[in-house]
């Protein structure tokens, strides 16, 4: 269970790393000035995602072959990495000022997560593995970890290595693990 879970917060983490969520995350950080908000706000809305796509994935996995879902996982995860590599650049704008700035995270990440790819991903984590809190732990770690590096760090990351070769690099170890997916 500790690979499952490691692995999983590895993922996540890298999924949101690079993500539009996390520019969403940073927006409302500069804009409001009170990261532990955001941080609340953020992770609550991806909790209750990320939280539905881990519960559907477990219910997948006692329905299909694990070889079928091994090869659409492996699939899934390398067709991320190259989409990540030839995606157009869009940037969101953060809406007018919100009073409450947990729920203006809230309710911006909650929207912003349907059908996003950490999301998906988590859901395909689930049914890989079927341990469904294991694979929800993982993925709430893996996200306070990006929110959280986000919102301490994300400028001096942005100049240090810049976000093109952050989501590149992201990408490509979407790629390595799509495909070490599928050879284990």
């Amino acid at each position: 269970m500790i690979i499952e879970l490691l692995a999983t917060i590895v993922i996540i983490f890298l999924a949101e790393l690079a993500d539009k969520t996390q520019l969403v995350i940073f927006s409302l950080g500069i804009k409001y000035r009170k990261p532990l908000q955001v941080f609340s706000g953020a992770l609550l809305a991806h909790g209750i995602m990320d939280g539905i796509a881990i519960v559907a994935g477990s219910l997948v996995a006692s329905f299909f072959k694990i070889a079928f879902l091994k090869v659409g996982i492996a699939a899934f995860f390398i067709l991320i990495g190259i989409y990540m590599i030839f995606k157009e650049k869009k940037t969101k704008k953060v809406p007018p000022l919100i009073k409450n700035v947990f729920l203006a995270a809230f309710a911006l990440i909650f929207l912003s997560e349907f059908g996003d790819k950490s999301q998906i991903a988590a859901g395909l984590l689930g049914a890989k593995y079927n341990l469904p809190l294991i694979v929800f732990a993982g993925t709430m770690l893996g996200l306070a970890l990006a929110i959280g590096l986000n919102l301490l760090l994300g400028k001096r990351i942005a100049k240090f290595i810049g976000y093109e070769k952050a989501e590149k690099i992201a990408a490509g170890l979407f790629i390595v693990y799509g495909i070490i997916f599928l050879l284990l």
